[in-house]
This record gives structure tokens, C-alpha cells and sequence, in this order.
């Protein structure tokens, strides 16, 4: 998994003891960082798409719903 530290990331329960993440950058670096993070996602095969924020000052990407065990791999990558 790429190692890119954002500004917020969100965990949440989804149904079925899955677990759903949103990571977000901002700023100018903000689509490469999410794009990069989407591509390694998708690549460990977990489902992965980003969008820009409303008001176009960042991208965010979602990730799962995952298993506790994926879940928790993806946090602590970016927690490192």
C-alpha cells in the first residue's frame, strides 16, 4: 500500500461487520495523493473510488466496505 499521509481519515461500521474509509487531501498535491492511493486500493483488490470535495478544495477517496482485518491494515498504513 502507497504510504501517503492525509489531511482526515474516516472509519465508520457498515452492515455486515464491514467497515467503510473515506481518506481526503486537500491543496494542489491533493488528486495526485488521492489518485495514487485509489490505484494501490484497487491494486490489493479493495473497492476504491475518489471525488473532488464540493467546493473543489480536495479529493477524497473511498474505500470498502472492508473486513475488520483489511480495515485495519489500511488505518495503520497511514498511520506510519
Amino acid at each position: 500500500m502507497v504510504r501517503i499521509r492525509p489531511d482526515r481519515l474516516t472509519l465508520w461500521p457498515t452492515e455486515g461487520g464491514k467497515y467503510g474509509i473515506h481518506v481526503r487531501w486537500g491543496g494542489p498535491d491533493g488528486l495526485a495523493q488521492a489518485s495514487a492511493v485509489r490505484d494501490a486500493a484497487r491494486a490489493s483488490g479493495m473497492a476504491a473510488k475518489f471525488k473532488q470535495d464540493v467546493d473543489g478544495a480536495g479529493w477524497t477517496v473511498s474505500v470498502g466496505p472492508l473486513e475488520r482485518e483489511e480495515a485495519a491494515r489500511l488505518v495503520e498504513s497511514f498511520l506510519t
